[in-house]
This record gives C-alpha cells, structure tokens and sequence, in this order.
C-alpha cells in the first residue's frame, strides 16, 4: 500500500471505510483486537486482602494483575 494512502487510514480510517472499519482493518492486517484474559479463581484468591487496606486499594491490585496478564 503506498505512504499516503497509509497515512490516511492511521489519521481517519472511518472517513475511507465507513461502518465496516474494524473488518475490513482485520483482513488487511492494520487492526487485531486481542482476546481478553481474565483471572482463574486460583489468581483472584492469590490477590490478599492486606489489613488496612480499603476497597480501592484492593481494586487497585486487581487491576494490576488484570494489566499484566493482558499485557
């Protein structure tokens, strides 16, 4: 695919594609949505509860885990 034609589908892909964006990225390779990985109950338990710390803090922890095994 030459520069420009490049250049334009990075900068506003939906003004040359339309509405079947993410198909027609797919089939040329610019566009691959990665499977989503959750944690196994075995990590979730992993994850302690520490004394004195609030939700937030342990939805922190969480998140966390999530970002690195999604990474």
């Amino acid at each position: 695919m030459n520069e420009r034609v490049k250049a334009l589908v990075e900068k506003e892909p939906t003004k040359i594609f339309g509405p079947n964006l993410e198909q027609l990225l797919n089939s040329a390779g610019f566009y691959r949505q990665r499977k989503w990985h959750g944690l196994t109950d075995a990590e979730i338990s992993a994850i302690e509860w520490r004394a004195n710390e609030t939700l937030d803090q342990y939805a922190r922890h969480i998140e966390a885990k999530l970002k690195e095994k999604n990474a």
